[in-house]
């Protein structure tokens, strides 16, 4: 008998984190260049052993955006009243679920809570709470919607602030775009997801956290 019930949202606690299983995927896919095979550790969460790049993964979220995310991960597995029932639920979370892709829920369309998030990382690494790495970046997940000015802002922002002494690359992953901060070149970069790729990252995440629990 499985240990995930596969209609139902992935519990709380499993061996392996379904944030970072995402990361690793959506980085091995987009970012085949400088990133090879990212293992799965802690402090950081992912390690590039070759390239000597640690990546830590983290959220910025409020807690009805982290539910729906997690229903979600569902939909793909559950029958019809099921999906209708957890897409009703996204929808109480306050979210949108449109062509595949889920949407918000609605916050604050700032890169407050992103900034606390890298503040709160830079802290940790201050501390020596990673391993040694040649460099390190940071990946984020967060359901803002970024207009160019703010995107230009946040990287005047990045800047002043010197987050590539801590941080050399950023991914913020939001609804439809991965956002990429090359803080090294000082550049910014949106890559575009399409429904059928976002979806797929999301079915292979969740199936490495229900194999995990296997093993």
């Amino acid at each position: 008998m499985p240990k995930i019930d596969r209609d139902k949202p992935l519990p709380p606690h499993t061996k392996l984190d379904y944030y970072e299983c995402y990361a690793k995927i959506v980085l091995e896919d987009l970012f085949p260049v400088f990133i090879s095979e990212l293992l799965l550790k802690d402090k950081p969460d992912l390690q590039d052993i070759r390239s000597q790049v640690g990546i830590e993964v983290t959220i910025a979220e409020i807690s009805e955006t982290i539910e729906a995310q997690r229903l979600y991960s569902t939909l793909h597995a559950v029958d019809d009243v099921t999906q209708s029932r957890n897409i009703e639920r996204m929808e109480q979370c306050g979210a949108t679920y449109k062509s595949g892709i889920l949407f918000g829920p609605n916050g604050s369309d700032e890169f407050i809570l992103i900034n606390r998030a890298i503040d709160s990382k830079i802290e940790k690494l201050q501390k020596g709470e990673y391993g040694k790495f040649s460099e390190y970046h940071l990946f984020i997940f967060s359901s803002i919607l970024a207009s160019e000015t703010m995107l230009n802002d946040e990287l005047e922002y990045l800047e002043q602030r010197e987050i590539a002494d801590y941080f050399k690359k950023i991914y913020i992953q939001i609804p439809g775009e991965l956002l990429y901060f090359d803080l090294i070149k000082s550049t910014y970069e949106v890559f575009s997801v399409d429904t059928n790729k976002q979806f797929d990252w999301v079915i292979k995440a969740r199936q490495m956290v229900e194999d995990g629990e296997s093993q």
